[in-house]
């Protein structure tokens, strides 16, 4: 409890409280039962909630609809530059994927198959979320008939003709657009998105690029995708921590009052 205390006197919050409570658990009992649960800890970390709360940043996130829509304009894929088309092949694979950004910085092309139907994608590294007993299955993406303006096979054929001169030996699929063309960093990737986030009108002062996650994986549920191929395509191996960290109730900004004036 000394310590704990401590801890909160230095000015930690309840998540970093209870970090340590874990840890004390993991090797200390007292009266019996693990430090975690003693009724002493638990009604100081009770305190520490209703003091120093850990809360989500936010319990919303922005329709997917609005970046689509905006990638679409881009088009043809043809006349774009090959900065757009870089950003344009980025977005598209983090929202169609649902992966982190390390997955999709991570791509190779030697483990893509491509063709006019769909794209398969292989991940021959490790992931974060890998471990002994799991890794990330193959993703198949269908082209997407409808709209060969967001077919992710017209854009990620034509970003692989349009690189293929460039890349040389290099094999990661993201290049920067710029001499002397080499693969770009985690980084990069996720400057890329927010570039494509703020010109398609998301808050960047509330999301971040790691949003994507959320918004396409919560958008894809509401659609009434079942939640075994969100899990196996986002790759989640509990349904738990889709419920708790990324499904989310999407916004529509201005969409009641829009209804309601429509009415008069």
């Amino acid at each position: 409890m000394e310590f704990l205390t401590h801890l909160f006197k230095q000015g930690l919050h309840y998540s970093a409280l209870n970090t340590a409570r874990s840890a004390l658990s993991a090797f200390l009992k007292v009266d019996g039962k693990q430090v975690g649960e003693h009724p002493l800890v638990c009604r100081f970390l009770k305190g520490v909630f209703n003091l120093r709360p850990s809360l989500p940043k936010t319990n919303v996130t922005w329709d997917p609809n609005c970046v689509l829509r905006f990638i679409r304009g881009w088009s043809p894929v043809k006349s774009l530059t090959l900065k757009r088309l870089s950003l344009k092949v980025a977005t598209l694979l983090t929202l169609l994927t649902s992966q982190r950004g390390q997955s999709i910085h991570l791509i190779d092309v030697r483990n893509l198959d491509l063709n006019p139907h769909r794209i398969k994608i292989r991940f021959g590294d490790v992931l974060k979320t890998t471990r002994p007993g799991f890794h990330q299955h193959e993703l198949t993406i269908k082209a997407f008939a409808p709209d060969r303006r967001l077919c992710i096979c017209v854009v990620l054929k034509e970003y692989l003709d349009r690189t293929k001169e460039l890349r040389g030996t290099a094999t990661p699929l993201l290049l920067s657009y710029v001499k002397p063309f080499r693969p770009i960093s985690r980084d990069t990737l996720s400057r890329w998105l927010k570039v494509v986030l703020k010109l398609a009108g998301v808050d960047l002062s509330i999301f971040t690029p790691h949003s994507i996650r959320a918004a396409a994986s919560s958008s894809a549920s509401s659609s009434k995708v079942p939640i075994a191929t969100i899990m196996k395509t986002a790759g989640w191996s509990r349904a738990e921590t889709f419920a708790s960290y990324y499904k989310k109730e999407i916004i529509h900004e201005g969409k009641l009052g829009e209804v309601l004036l429509k009415k008069v």
